[in-house]
């Protein structure tokens, strides 16, 4: 019984790694991103928010317009896992461009 619980718990943890990243793919394939959405539109389609600690975040100022890169590092569940990499760029709180890489 432990041995099931401890199984199911697992599973349980590991599929909340991947939620992110495979809304986010669903997302792109159904053409939900477009340029101009904001920084906390783009967080809602993505089910998350910056603080993973597995995100990469950078913000800079560059002539008086802010500029931001978040960068969502997961997995990609198709028949063989793939790692990917989901980038997102903003400039004054508005997408520019998003892309993955893997």
């Amino acid at each position: 019984m432990k041995n099931t619980m401890l199984c199911l718990m697992i599973l349980l943890l590991s599929g909340c790694a991947l939620v992110a990243p495979t809304r986010i793919t669903n997302a792109d394939k159904r053409g939900e991103f477009h340029e101009g959405m904001t920084f906390s539109e783009v967080e809602k389609i993505a089910g998350r928010g910056v603080s993973s600690y597995d995100d990469g975040y950078s913000e800079e100022v560059i002539g008086g317009s802010v500029y931001k890169t978040w960068r969502i590092h997961g997995k990609f569940v198709t028949a063989i896992n793939t790692d990917r990499i989901y980038e997102f760029k903003f400039k004054d709180d508005k997408l520019v461009s998003w892309s993955w890489d893997r």
